[in-house]
């Protein structure tokens, strides 16, 4: 059986590294994107199992990725958890309503991290349920 691989889109190296390597050893496979730009390039190439999202990047923002993805007949159905330290907004909340996230707050606990990626997973990747 493959490993579960997920798309890890942070512009933060910490935050970013820590995730990868947090998620590589309770045993995902990892890929990475530091702007929303490149999180579409790499959705387009590479088939992953979960996004883990950023909402504040550079280049484009997580909303207008999950706009691109929502759009994309061949990705719509991957599940993405929200990961933000940004205060929730009317735009937040729409979103998050009309799409059913699943959002973490930054900080967020480790295991609290693991138990919605494998809830998501569990799911057939089919939906995007909170």
């Amino acid at each position: 059986m493959r490993k579960r691989r997920i798309l890890i889109v942070e512009d933060e190296p910490d935050i970013c590294y820590l995730v990868k390597e947090f998620l590589r050893n309770s045993g995902y496979k990892t890929i990475v994107a530091s702007d929303g730009f490149e999180a579409i390039q790499k959705l387009r190439r590479i088939t992953v199992d979960l996004v883990l999202l950023d909402i504040i990047l550079p280049v484009m923002d997580g909303w207008s990725v999950v706009d691109t993805i929502k759009k994309n007949k061949k990705l719509r159905d991957i599940p993405i958890i929200i990961f933000t330290a940004k205060p929730e907004d009317d735009r937040d909340q729409t979103y998050i309503k009309n799409y059913r996230f699943t959002v973490i707050r930054k900080p967020f606990e480790w295991r609290q991290l693991i138990k919605k990626i494998t809830m998501h997973l569990s799911r057939d990747g089919t939906a995007v349920i909170n």
